[in-house]
């Protein structure tokens, strides 16, 4: 009997990690998936690059530049990960 319940358990988890792993692959299908955006912080700086993924808080960044206020466009080296929480609007620029 108690070797059910843990089988039982197992196969829950199990899938449960398939949906979670499904439901990131169809997120990332969302708008502005791998399309080139602006992100604009709250802080002033903007981000532009390609949006990988978005998972729970974080935004994921490839290709991004840092755009400052008075100076040039940076390369950043790398995935850029950003919070939600810091950023105040999101533009698809293509």
């Amino acid at each position: 009997m108690a070797e059910l319940v843990v089988l039982s358990l197992a196969l829950l988890f199990l899938a449960a990690g398939v949906g979670v792993h499904v439901y990131d692959r169809v997120s990332a299908l969302r708008v502005g998936a791998r399309r080139r955006v602006l992100v604009q912080l709250h802080s002033g700086r903007a981000f532009t690059g390609v949006q990988w993924r978005r998972r729970g808080r974080l935004l994921v960044l490839r290709g991004a530049e840092l755009l400052e206020p008075n100076n040039q466009p940076q390369p950043m080296d790398g995935e850029v990960v950003l919070d939600r929480g810091d950023v105040e609007y999101v533009q698809v620029a293509g």
